[in-house]
């Protein structure tokens, strides 16, 4: 059985986990029945952060006679987001499968485990981004005249804190410790009347986004 993990964290810890499993030889001809398959997502200290029966998987078969036989699985599967980011992610990823041969009624087990390949900056994380102004006028729907200067204000984490802004997937000004981001209206060489503008940031030596947030604009 092999095991595949990769760990990243906008904000929490996201989990997305794949495996793939084969028969050995010996087994080609014999009927495999899964009867249980189990994850656990696992601390450093032997926390359990997330476990699991993948019910979708029970009764499938695999081996037998014949030459379309099936003889592995693959698959993958989101965890839910983990909300705790106070504690580092989980280190070990761990799949247990029970299984059945032809019409046996012992059950067999094979266990595997693997460690997490995290993305997630050190801790502490950001808890929080404010974008401090534009100061939106009143009705909305309101113009702003050009060039517009963006502030933010991050919280918790480390820092210096560093900023990027963006319109949508495209970059306006890459990460920099200034928090402050002045726009001519202009996304790619096209002037633009109206922007939602999305600002985000991380802590000191992070390597991903950690909290962001964003503001729809109106322009002259």
């Amino acid at each position: 059985m092999r095991l595949l993990v990769a760990t990243n964290a906008p904000g929490q810890f996201r989990y997305s986990l794949s495996f793939s499993f084969s028969l050995p030889e010996q087994l080609y001809t014999r009927v495999v029945t899964i009867r249980r398959f189990e994850l656990w997502l696992i601390g450093a200290d032997g926390t359990v952060h997330d476990n699991r029966v993948l019910g979708s998987y029970e009764g499938e078969k695999f081996g037998g006679p014949g030459p379309s036989r099936s003889i592995g699985r693959s698959g993958a599967m989101s965890a839910p987001d983990d909300l705790n980011i106070t504690r580092p992610p989980a280190a070990t990823y761990r799949l247990s499968l029970e299984y059945t041969l032809d019409n046996e009624t012992e059950t067999h087990v094979v266990t595997a485990e693997s460690p997490v390949t995290s993305t997630v900056p050190p801790l502490p994380l950001m808890t929080g981004l404010t974008i401090t102004s534009p100061v939106l006028p009143s009705p909305p729907g309101t113009r702003l005249n050009k060039p517009v200067t963006f502030s933010a204000a991050g919280a918790g984490g480390r820092l210096p804190y560093e900023y990027q802004w963006s319109a949508g997937n495209i970059v306006l000004r890459d990460w920099s410790t200034d928090p402050r981001f002045v726009w001519d209206g202009v996304v790619n060489g096209f002037v633009q009347t109206n922007a939602t503008i999305i600002v985000r940031a991380r802590g000191s030596s992070g390597a991903a986004p950690e909290v962001a947030n964003q503001i729809s604009v109106f322009l002259n």
